[in-house]
């Protein structure tokens, strides 16, 4: 096994490591897109939708900077540094009727995750095409960021002036009702 340290020497490497991240977000957020659609949780499934295509789009940046070179293998238990958080380890606070602000809430963290990830590997590397790749990737994910904290303002806002929210447990035991 290559030395942490070696391992971010080594471009394919890298690229492979971004890309077996990339790989799993995509898989976890679309899965989650679906199970959302089918307890008709429609809201929180866009959510993930949503992100999921922003992955497809990181996903897209590192495909376009590999230009079609076999990338090594990652086993999924090596960890890219020590610090590391694989990003659907937030997944662990999603539900089935999580709002759709909460659901933003979670795909911020997995982004914030990818950049740090990303900041890591720049701070890390000095090799001109990685580099450009990966400040790319940081670039994106700040976008990305700035815009999913709009969209999960917006949420926020209609989940409080939603007449969905409306405590029902709260409401028919003040009038003696089920409680």
């Amino acid at each position: 096994m290559n030395h942490p340290k070696e391992n971010h020497l080594d471009p394919l490497r890298v690229l492979a490591m971004i890309h077996a991240m990339i790989e799993e977000s995509i898989y976890h957020t679309e899965t989650f897109a679906y199970t959302l659609n089918v307890h008709h949780n429609d809201k929180a499934a866009k959510v993930f939708h949503l992100i999921c295509e922003q992955f497809k789009a990181e996903q897209g940046i590192v495909l376009n900077g590999t230009l079609n070179v076999d990338l090594p293998t990652i086993p999924p238990w090596e960890e890219p540094y020590t610090e590391y958080i694989h990003p659907s380890s937030v997944l662990i606070h999603a539900n089935y009727l999580m709002s759709e602000s909460e659901a933003w809430k979670l795909m911020h963290e997995m982004v914030e995750i990818h950049k740090r990830f990303y900041t890591f590997l720049c701070k890390e590397n000095s090799v001109n095409t990685l580099f450009s790749v990966v400040d790319q990737l940081v670039n994106y994910c700040n976008d990305c960021g700035e815009k999913n904290k709009r969209l999960e303002a917006k949420a926020e806002t209609n989940r409080s002036k939603s007449s969905e929210d409306i405590d029902i447990i709260a409401l028919h035991s003040n009038e003696g009702g089920l409680w």
